[in-house]
């Protein structure tokens, strides 16, 4: 065990073979979408040479966070704000859904990458179902549950991206502060970027 709770909790993931019952239906439906002719191509944007898929996850990752930060910000005052960036974590999970199912038709992974891959989509779909569950419950007049399940939403989706993240980049080093560094350029020094 490291001093890292969550680097514990990712490293795990890869090696939990449990996760497979997930991930091979999850890894079916991308390779169907793969096999169906300019399906794939266009959901992974290859004309522009860029996927898409990392785009379009800011929707429904940045409504939940929003959602949650105007439920707290506003003290419940900001319902029809807080149900709007509800609905925009609802509407962009499908794209972002299809297109993350094609990138990952298009990957060579390994069963740890298929893992990885299954827990972001349980989580983004855990993220998805809970926003809507959150929106229902406020037309109903259920605010405090309402704000529950929409807090549930913003740590699935954070989760998700956590996850995504550790799939694109592979771990990472620890983080190394600016300010931390003893050969940092001092005030009088140039920054040049590559």
């Amino acid at each position: 065990m490291s001093e890292n709770p969550v680097r514990d909790l990712l490293d795990q993931i890869p090696r939990t073979e449990k996760i497979d019952q997930v991930a091979r239906p999850l890894r079916q439906a991308a390779e169907k979408i793969a096999e169906t002719p300019g399906l794939s191509e266009a959901l992974a944007a290859q004309p522009t040479g860029h996927p898409l898929h990392p785009a379009l996850v800011h929707l429904p990752i940045g409504g939940a966070l929003t959602a949650a930060s105007l439920e707290i910000l506003g003290l419940g005052r900001l319902r029809l704000a807080t149900a709007l960036a509800t609905g925009v974590v609802v509407a962009g999970a499908a794209p972002a859904a299809l297109t993350g199912l094609a990138d990952w038709a298009a990957r060579r992974d390994t069963d740890e990458d298929r893992r990885v891959g299954a827990a972001h989509a349980v989580c983004a779909g855990s993220g998805t179902t809970l926003a809507l569950l959150s929106l229902l419950a406020r037309t109903g007049g259920s605010h405090g549950l309402a704000r529950l399940l929409l807090f549930g939403s913003a740590a699935a989706y954070t989760a998700a991206g956590v996850l995504g993240g550790e799939l694109s980049q592979g771990p990472q080093p620890e983080a190394v502060f600016l300010s931390d560094r003893t050969d940092a350029p001092g005030e009088d020094e140039e920054h040049h970027y590559a």
